[in-house]
This record gives structure tokens, sequence and C-alpha cells, in this order.
């Protein structure tokens, strides 16, 4: 695959793909077209889920912070493509040595590109947060090791709830907490989750 970023994926799979790159930014490009090669190639590829997040809270650029919109699409798209703490401090780092100190709303934006990685991994098909409560809602592809999710629950009985709906859900109540404080109460839920996935029969 680094051998095609090196190249230029894009005649990988014909002259129509030019310009996508631009469209999806670079490191999103390279994943699809590695998921590409990969079905050329006769590998069983599981489709990819991208949770919606639904998260009562304000989460933008705003134009007094990157005024040029170029600017502000391409670190809307970076802030979309992070992955990890790691990936979403580097990020942090840059902007505000670009641009300043980080406004509440683009802090915001980073909370939620963050859990969306993690959701995404989880194949959740729906978050939704609200102050004093959260939803996971899964895609029918997920899988979660049983024992290793009731573990899991148990920890969190006082607040999590799972739904024996198909697909499955789980809730989080704590109605002290405001809609942010829920979304860090869920990401610290997500972290939990991870560890209960396996390549087992769907929930």
């Amino acid at each position: 695959m680094r051998d095609l970023e090196i190249r230029g994926a894009g005649n990988v799979l014909g002259p129509q793909q030019h310009g996508h790159m631009s469209e999806v930014g670079y490191d999103m490009y390279c994943k699809l077209v590695d998921q590409a090669v990969r079905e050329l190639q006769g590998e069983t590829v599981q489709e990819r889920v991208s949770t919606t997040m639904d998260v009562a809270m304000s989460a933008f650029i705003p134009p007094q912070y990157i005024a040029d919109d170029y600017q502000k699409i391409e670190v809307y798209k970076r802030i979309a493509a992070i992955e990890s703490r790691e990936e979403a401090k580097a990020l942090e780092a840059e902007l505000k040595d670009r641009f300043g100190k980080l406004p509440k709303s683009v802090r915001h934006l980073f909370d939620i590109a963050l859990l969306k990685s993690m959701c995404t991994r989880l194949r959740i098909d729906t978050f939704l947060c609200r102050d004093g409560f959260a939803q996971f809602r899964f895609h029918a592809s997920a899988a979660l090791e049983p024992r290793e999710l009731m573990r899991v629950l148990e920890r969190f009985r006082s607040i999590a709830t799972l739904s024996a709906t198909q697909p499955p859900q789980i809730s989080l109540r704590r109605k002290s907490l405001q809609v942010r404080e829920m979304l860090e109460l869920s990401r610290k839920f997500a972290l939990e989750l991870i560890d209960c996935e396996q390549v087992a029969e769907p929930v």
C-alpha cells in the first residue's frame, strides 16, 4: 500500500478516480483505495460503518478563528479523520500555532471526532448525546464478546442499560451531567466496549 501511495493510487482504479483525493482527503483516499484493491484481490471486506453523531453541542469553526473557507474545509477534513488522542493532540497543537487558542466550539469538534472514530470501530450506527443522557445504537453487523460486554455493563450498572432490541442499544443516564460531560463519560464507556470486540457472531 505504501508503494501505491508513492506512485499515485488513482492510477490503480482508472483515470476517473483522479480528483477524488482532493474531495475526501489524502488519508481517507488511501483507505478507500486499499479497500478497493483488497476487493479486487478477492478478499472479503466488511462494509464500513460511519457513525452518525447526534450531539446537542455547538461544534464548528467560527469565521473569527479561520476566515479562509478553503483552510476551514481542510481543517474540518483533518479533524474528521482523527483516530486517536495522539492525532488529536498533534492537530490541536498545530492549529494553536497557526491560528491561536482553540475556541470552545472547535474543542467540541475534536471531542466529537475522537468519539466518532471509536464508535465507527465498534460499528455503532448512531450515537446520541444530550444533557444527562447518551445512547449507542449498534449496526446490525456489530460483534461484541457477550461475556466481556456483560462485564462492562456490570461495571457501569448504575448508569448503563442494554436494550434487547435488534440491533441492540446501550443507554447511559446521569442526570447531573451536562452534554460535554456525558460525551466524556461516553468516551470512557466506548474504550471499555472496544475490549469486547470479537470476530464472532453479531450481538
